[in-house]
């Protein structure tokens, strides 16, 4: 899900609160993340990528490490301490 509002709107909102739930989403900018939507839809989207993309970035960091983490334990056969069973 995500938040498409008037640039004045968000703006003010991202100064004031910075990202939520719904404007956090760095993943847009992964590659091919829009592949095979129409061209309007992209176009529709490429607006909202250029507007957040910056405050996504350093989010985009932090998920790559994460993902490279995961997959590196998971190849080591070692239980992924994020999820680990805390019972």
């Amino acid at each position: 899900m995500v938040v498409y509002r008037k640039v004045r709107t968000a703006r003010e909102e991202l100064s004031r609160r910075g990202l939520h739930q719904y404007t956090d989403q760095p993943w847009f900018l992964l590659p091919g993340y829009l592949d095979g939507v129409r061209q309007e839809t992209e176009a529709f989207f490429r607006r909202y990528v250029d507007f957040y993309a910056d405050n996504w970035r350093s989010r985009l960091s932090e998920m790559n490490k994460y993902l490279w983490l995961a997959a590196a334990l998971k190849q080591a056969g070692d239980p992924n301490p994020f999820f680990a069973d805390r019972r």
